[in-house]
């Protein structure tokens, strides 16, 4: 668990918080061999210190750690892209890792805490303010696009921390989808008067131009064609 005490430590000291001890840290490695060439997963994570621990010591955070690509006998593949426990779980478009100083609507102690990417967190109402058992938690989260080699294996550690206590809890939810992510360019000629007819997006091209079309499954956005 050294690299999640790093992502920790590091987060305190960019933003000048105090280092408290780490708590009951839970972790669950697993491998994989995926058939694809890119990935992500989905989650949500969760904690019953929103709202009023945003920007103290009690910070609850996780870890989405991925390391590989190695071989069949545990040596990285000679000339690959290797990851050596890279964290993906962050704020989409940074390099911030999902925390609950990071992604929060604010309160805090004295409830006029500033908010932090509220955009991508979720305050519950009525009915579903305790369906999932947390006060607070995020919205559904992508984690980093990580390029992979399709055959080769990669290992995946996930862990959640309590921060400076252990009274209340924090969890993930975490989508049982590994999903593919293509990127399809055409570049083709047309004549006056003439149509493309782009089969992949059941569309007929008449004019000069980009287009992007992007497919949409049901746990989010699929593939990409240029």
């Amino acid at each position: 668990d050294s690299a999640f005490y790093y992502t920790y430590t590091k987060y305190c000291i960019e933003e000048g918080k105090t280092i408290a001890s780490m708590k009951t840290p839970a972790l669950m490695t697993f491998w994989i061999k995926p058939n694809i060439d890119n990935f992500q997963f989905s989650y949500c994570f969760g904690s019953d210190e929103y709202p009023t621990y945003v920007n103290s010591t009690y910070n609850d955070f996780f870890g989405f750690y991925f390391s590989g690509p190695y071989d069949s006998v545990g040596n990285y593949v000679p000339g690959a892209t290797a990851y050596d426990m890279q964290n993906l779980a962050l704020v989409p478009g940074t390099q911030t890792s999902v925390m609950i100083n990071t992604v929060n609507h604010g309160s805090g102690y004295s409830h006029n805490q500033p908010h932090s990417n509220p955009e991508y967190h979720i305050v519950p109402t009525g009915s579903c303010s305790s369906s999932c058992g947390f006060n607070e938690y995020t919205t559904k989260l992508p984690t980093a696009s990580t390029f992979v080699i399709a055959g080769a294996y990669y290992k995946i550690t996930i862990g959640v921390c309590n921060i400076g206590d252990e009274s209340l809890q924090s969890g993930l939810f975490i989508s049982k989808d590994m999903r593919r992510f293509d990127t399809v360019n055409v570049d083709t000629t047309i004549c006056e008067n003439q149509e493309y007819y782009l089969e992949i997006a059941d569309e007929y091209l008449t004019q000069t131009g980009k287009y992007s079309y992007t497919y949409t499954n049901l746990t989010g956005g699929d593939s990409l064609i240029n």
